[in-house]
């Protein structure tokens, strides 16, 4: 019998919410989990929660990690990072064309 997704941001109803406000992504934690990362083997939860926040941190974005039900729930807030991408790249393609920048 396949395993079920916890209720939360993993199940259809909660991707679907969250896709307006975050990227949620969701792994097994099982064999695969630590093929990517075999660093985390032995460790427990709050050791790997603590091993992806760093890894999927973007500047000072920092995503939410948990483990529910033996699934790894990373919600990061793209929207967010993109809109603030896309104004950085605005604002030095405008500084470059002034001849402004102090970079």
């Amino acid at each position: 019998m396949p395993s079920r997704l916890p209720k939360s941001s993993c199940d259809k109803e909660g991707m679907q919410n969250s896709r307006k406000e975050l990227a949620a992504n969701c792994t097994k934690r099982d064999a695969f989990l630590f093929t990517i990362f075999p660093d985390l083997v032995g460790r427990d939860n709050d050791q790997i929660i603590s091993k992806l926040e760093k890894l999927y941190t973007y500047g000072p974005y920092k995503p939410k990690v948990s483990i529910s039900n033996n699934w790894v729930i990373r919600e990061i807030d793209t929207p967010t990072i993109l809109s603030q991408e896309t104004a950085y790249r605005k604002t030095v393609a405008l500084c470059e064309k002034r001849g402004q920048c102090g970079i």
